[in-house]
């Protein structure tokens, strides 16, 4: 037949995990005013504990029955005809008794084989396996009888163990649904006494237990595990003390902020300020570079000299006037001098040509040098014009 859980099977599951026992009675006065459950003003500690109990009776917990029908083994697996088991052990001691005597008239030596013929070869054979055929299927026989029982017993047995099995799947079950309402009782609690009540919302109770999932297994005692909740809480609230009080010294806090709620490590969050703050610093030196390299570039271009463009414009056509004739010009006249280097040979050699006389010829060498020096000082003008213009950048070199 079904069975549901006591109330007070209820209750001690409770108290296990909840351990109001264990509790002081200021804590369980707290815990009471927590939980608006009214208590006398001078309540003892067992009255507590049995308002505490009370109110948790109260809150729904979802048990399913498990219907376990009474006839569930049939009373004629467990019987067993013994009769026919005396029958058959008859028969069986029968086989076995004609069996030996069987072997004992067939019993030869080797030697006395030897000098049997064929036909009575094959018939002692033949009689030998006859008797070993009848004893095995009467063992075969017993056999059955005996172990058919056994084998109704075995699956009956298995087929109780599979309801047994799911009634308590079903109890784990809910078990485990009151211990995870203890824990988050304790998570919200130790949240609220330790100035996070956002963190309720901010780090889900599931999201928080899946970081420690040794606290959930079947092994775990719940008692340390709410011990557990609490100190994590607590040390939660002293990082993010910690992480505040760092606030104006990290260049990207809100980063680390975010951080800090996903990773729950305050190490993960200045470690990630830090990592934010790096890449800024290369982007900016990266940025620094780029415009280093563009101002010199300009720079550059700026101090290097420019090839002038020329853009041929056809001249306007100038009306045609009679210029007036210029009159003639006579031919200018320039002194120069000269230096001239020789040696004391040379002078010497020069003195006496000029001390023979020069001769008639000396007029046209005279004016053959002449033009030459006024050739050399017009190519000389021209050198230095272009070269100006090249400085001024009015012409490429």
């Amino acid at each position: 037949m079904g069975r549901r859980s006591s109330n007070h099977e209820r209750a001690a599951c409770r108290r296990c995990v909840v351990s109001y026992q264990d509790m002081t009675i200021n804590e369980l006065r707290k815990l009471c005013k927590d939980r608006a459950i009214p208590y006398p003003s001078k309540a003892k500690k067992a009255e507590l504990v049995e308002a505490l109990d009370a109110y948790d009776l109260a809150q729904p917990i979802e048990v399913r029955a498990v219907e376990i029908e009474d006839d569930i083994i049939p009373a004629n697996v467990l019987s067993v005809d013994m009769q026919a088991v005396a029958d058959g052990l008859a028969g069986l001691t029968a086989a076995m008794d004609e069996a030996s005597a069987v072997y004992g008239e067939m019993a030869v030596d080797g030697e006395t084989a030897k000098g049997m013929s064929m036909e009575d070869i094959r018939i002692c054979r033949q009689g030998i396996a006859d008797a070993r055929k009848a004893v095995n299927e009467r063992r075969l026989e017993v056999t059955r009888m005996l172990k058919a029982p056994i084998d109704a017993i075995n699956a009956e047995c298995k087929k109780l163990d599979a309801v047994a099995e799911d009634g308590d799947a079903i109890l784990a079950e809910a078990y485990d649904a009151v211990i995870m309402t203890g824990y988050r009782a304790q998570y919200c609690e130790c949240c609220i006494a330790n100035g996070l009540d956002a963190m309720v919302d901010v780090v889900p109770f599931e999201s928080f237990m899946a970081k420690h999932p040794r606290w959930t297994a079947r092994t775990a005692n719940p008692v340390k595990t709410q011990e557990h909740i609490a100190e994590e809480v607590e040390r939660i609230a002293k990082d993010w003390r910690t992480l505040q009080s760092m606030r104006f010294s990290m260049a990207f806090y809100d980063d680390a902020e975010a951080e800090f709620w996903r990773s729950l490590d305050v190490k993960a969050a200045i470690e990630a300020n830090n990592a934010r703050q790096a890449r800024q610093q290369q982007v900016e030196a990266m940025r620094r570079q780029q415009e280093e390299n563009e101002r010199w570039a300009a720079q550059r271009a700026a101090e290097m000299p420019q090839t002038p463009v020329f853009t041929e414009v056809e001249p306007e056509p100038v009306p045609e006037q009679e210029r007036p004739a210029e009159p003639a010009r006579a031919p200018e006249r320039r002194r120069y001098t000269f230096t001239v280097l020789m040696s004391d040979a040379e002078l010497a050699e020069f003195k006496q040509w000029k001390n023979q006389g020069i001769g008639d010829d000396w007029h046209c060498k005279a004016i053959d040098a002449i033009a030459e020096i006024a050739a050399l000082k017009a190519r000389t003008e021209e050198l230095e014009k272009e070269l100006e213009e090249v400085r001024n950048g009015q012409r490429a070199c």
